[in-house]
């Protein structure tokens, strides 16, 4: 059985990788914007010496048609980068095509298979996918590049800037220019790669995929919600999700284990987004969510008691209050059986504190170590609060006391409010499960008044 995990290390880390070496090429793309900036510096500054002034006037640019000639070469040297760049990017891609392409085919066991013809490659290339292809948005974002630099030359010269001040908005218009291409490379060769991720499923027989994010994308509010959904091969969204984008599609074999795969990938972007946002819910489980058992909660409800010697002839004081017993049931419980039992305080919130004179735990016959939650509360009401209390993870409304024992913690109490009672749940580490639940003695979260 090939789990996600299995896949990821197999294929989507390899598409990572190309996607990763095609990127370091990229650094051409800098080279090229740099060097037709400085061609049009070359340019702005020629014309500057035949004017033969730094600040040169609607007048001057306008003799000789010399604002037209510059816009004009401008205009052919941002062509001449749209070329390079658009040549350079198609070459990229079909190079990263050909190695996603083949790197999935023997993944998915088949060593024989045709390589996919170049002509096929530039057609995929060609095809539009959100209203446009690489070559029309290249262009598009061309246009508009040269149309800023002619208002940036335009402006300047009625605003009576310097050539070299305008120089600077020049190049740091092309410095923008760069920003988007390099942008536009990266989105356009992550679609390609994912094109050839499907036609090579296709071609294998695969007919189910599972949507994939980079790891360090879980936490994006787009890939994260589609991160480990599992797909029909030719309903699978277009990908990338949005712009710099590195999700990638994994085949689904097995679908029972992909659907493990996906509950696993929810609570891993769970968690990510709780770390990320320092949330934690103290237990250090991974902020798994935790619920209450029908046993943990009957115990802090109703109560454990003893045994009697024989259940017929039930002697007086025979029966003791053992563990747990925080909920009415539990003063029911013991009025029925005749158990003594004092309530000392009374919280203006409801909360109950006192003892319970022939306890099992003597820490429990004196004082008020021992605590009922408000009258009114149900079993259902209990069980709430211990599911609030214990999946909450912001750190600034609970409070942790830890208990080991040589070195190792064996019990976690965690305090929060509940409906304005401070409930504690106990959580034991050894079986990752809560106890117990129970009121605070003392209330220590809340703003309570006390009944004598």
């Amino acid at each position: 059985m090939k789990s996600s995990e299995y896949w990821e290390k197999r294929i989507a880390n390899s598409t990572w990788k190309t996607y990763n070496n095609l990127e370091e090429k990229n650094r051409t793309l800098l080279e090229m914007y740099q060097e037709a900036s400085l061609s049009i510096s070359d340019e702005l500054y020629r014309v500057a010496e035949k004017v033969k002034t730094s600040t040169p006037t609607l007048s001057d640019m306008h003799k000789y048609n010399r604002l037209i000639g510059l816009q004009k070469n401008i205009e052919n040297i941002i062509r001449d980068l749209g070329d390079n760049v658009e040549s350079f990017g198609k070459t990229n891609m079909i190079e990263g095509f050909k190695e996603t392409y083949s790197n999935i085919m023997i993944n998915m066991g088949l060593t024989q298979f045709d390589f996919v013809p170049k002509k096929v490659m530039e057609e995929m290339l060609r095809k539009p996918w959100l209203g446009s292809n690489f070559s029309e948005r290249l262009w598009k974002n061309n246009q508009v590049l040269v149309s800023n630099l002619n208002d940036i030359l335009t402006n300047g010269i009625i605003q009576g800037k310097t050539i070299t001040e305008m120089a600077i908005q020049l190049n740091n218009r092309m410095n923008e220019g760069f920003n988007v291409s390099h942008r536009l490379v990266r989105t356009e060769t992550m679609h390609y790669l994912n094109e050839s991720t499907k036609k090579a499923y296709k071609d294998s027989g695969c007919q189910k995929v599972q949507l994939w994010a980079a790891t360090d994308e879980r936490t994006c509010h787009v890939c994260g919600m589609k991160h480990g959904n599992i797909y029909e091969l030719r309903s699978c969204p277009t990908l990338p999700l949005h712009s710099n984008c590195r999700c990638t599609i994994l085949p689904v074999i097995d679908e029972k284990s992909a659907k493990k795969d996906y509950d696993n990938a929810k609570e891993d972007i769970n968690n990510e987004f709780n770390k990320r946002n320092n949330l934690d819910n103290g237990f250090n489980n991974k902020n798994r969510k935790l619920n209450i058992s029908k046993a943990s909660l009957k115990h802090s409800n109703e109560g454990d008691f003893t045994n009697p010697r024989n259940p017929k002839k039930v002697k007086p004081g025979e029966i003791k209050l053992k563990s747990g017993g925080h909920g009415e049931d539990n003063i029911k419980l013991l009025d029925k059986r005749q158990i003594e039992y004092n309530i000392l305080k009374k919280y203006s919130n409801g909360v109950r504190c006192g003892n319970v004179p022939k306890h099992s735990d003597k820490k429990k016959r004196n004082d008020i170590n021992q605590s009922w939650f408000p009258k009114e509360w149900k079993a259902k009401d209990i069980e709430k609060a211990g599911i609030y209390v214990v999946n909450l993870k912001d750190k600034s409304k609970y409070i942790i006391e830890k208990f080991e024992f040589n070195g190792i913690t064996t019990a976690i109490y965690k305090y929060a409010n509940y409906n304005d009672v401070t409930v504690v749940v106990c959580y034991n580490c050894n079986e990752r499960k809560i106890k117990t639940i129970f009121p605070d003695n003392i209330q220590r979260l809340v703003e309570v008044k006390k009944n004598d």
